[in-house]
């Protein structure tokens, strides 16, 4: 016998239906994509469980500031979500062609 089906997973918050303080956590996660403010879902989903999400911002935070992952809340080498390669820079623009990393 197969076991349960899980639940749906939550949808993405709305940052601006969040209390203050869970806001306030999850916007530590904000990146901008073309100067617009942006935060990834995968952040979103988290924000559900407020503690989870608390901890994941102070242990990700040392890691986002590294000048390696500067500018991209992922610390992908990427172009973003036009992109489906993993080897544009952050900031570039898709060409289409692959950027190395400086």
């Amino acid at each position: 016998m197969p076991p349960p089906t899980l639940p749906p997973m939550p949808g993405n918050v709305d940052p601006p239906e969040l209390p203050e303080e869970q806001r306030a956590v999850l916007m530590r996660f904000e990146t901008k994509v073309d100067g617009t403010p942006f935060i990834p879902a995968s952040y979103r989903k988290v924000a559900h469980w407020p503690p989870v999400s608390a901890w994941l911002a102070d242990e990700l935070r040392p890691r986002f500031a590294t000048p390696r992952n500067r500018g991209s809340a992922w610390g992908l080498p990427n172009c973003g979500p036009r992109c489906g390669t993993r080897h544009c820079r952050p900031d570039a623009r898709h060409t289409g062609e692959r950027t190395a990393r400086p």
